[in-house]
């Protein structure tokens, strides 16, 4: 009986030497999928969120159909790589894959509490409403405003007025650009943050592409630097799941537990925590 010829694109199309590639060709070629992941890997230098298992993987290609990313390509000898550059981590190809060959790691999205300044793409680019803004304004600490002036200068919207020699900021007129918190050296504007709701997150990666100042991280679980860790606790009265473990002299991970829902990045002040990247 003839073997059904597999071509992911297009069934009646020939493979990639000119001739209709096989299910036993496919399946014989299939360590090659190990180079391609290696290769992928040298070129980047990232290593893909999700992996294909050659041991198990019948060459289907249901999972290269159901990426929308165009993630899961074709490589010599019809082998199926991912690659990571496009690779979102949706798991889409995980779920449709019905011989369990495609593997997700547990990696995710976070915010970087350092780098954002509370613009707002990250939440308007999001179409889960998995981000929102907390507190969703800028406003100043005037306990440590010195009154140099340097925000009022820097402002373009003109929203930083000075009322008894403190500056005041217009939540109407500001547009969260983030050039005040550049000038001010006292660090006495609070400003908004994105926070993200992981139970919400899809994976989809639309707010890492809209963050143009690298503020949304893609990695996981959350890493302690333990040589930054100052033991204030924050994280731990932070994780809501419990993954921060330990006691304030040394905090550490559960990587089992963690959600990536960024909130220990978020209340950490000293930079200590930060999502493992790939």
């Amino acid at each position: 009986m003839k073997e059904d010829s597999l071509d992911f694109q297009n069934p009646e199309s020939p493979g990639p030497s000119g001739k209709a590639v096989t299910r036993r060709a496919f399946v014989q070629s299939i360590p090659l999928i190990l180079l391609s992941l290696e290769a992928c890997v040298g070129r980047t230098g990232l290593s893909p969120k999700i992996v294909i298992d050659p041991a198990l993987c019948v060459g289907c290609g249901k999972c290269s159909a159901a990426c929308s990313f165009g993630a899961i390509v074709q490589a010599e000898k019809s082998t199926l790589w991912i690659d990571s550059t496009a690779c979102v981590g949706c798991g889409k190809c995980a779920e449709t894959c019905e011989s369990q060959a495609v593997v997700l790691d547990r990696k995710g999205f976070g915010i970087d509490s350092s780098a954002c300044v509370g613009c707002g793409d990250c939440v308007q680019a999001c179409p889960e409403g998995a981000l929102t803004l907390d507190p969703d304004y800028y406003h100043v600490r005037r306990g440590r405003c010195t009154g140099c002036g340097l925000c009022l200068n820097a402002c373009p919207e003109k929203a930083i007025s000075f009322s008894g020699g403190k500056a005041e900021i217009d939540a109407s007129k500001c547009t969260r650009c983030g050039l005040c918190l550049a000038v001010c050296a006292p660090g006495c504007i609070e400003k908004a943050l994105a926070v993200l709701d992981a139970s919400k997150c899809t994976f989809c990666g639309k707010c890492y592409a809209a963050c143009s100042r690298g503020a949304v991280l893609k990695g996981g679980p959350a890493v302690i630097d333990q040589s930054r860790c100052t033991s204030c606790g924050r994280c731990l009265k932070a994780c809501a799941y419990g993954a921060v473990k330990g006691d304030l002299a040394r905090p550490v991970l559960d990587e089992t537990r963690c959600r990536l829902c960024s909130a220990c990045l978020s209340v950490c002040e000293y930079g200590a925590i930060r999502l493992a990247q790939e």
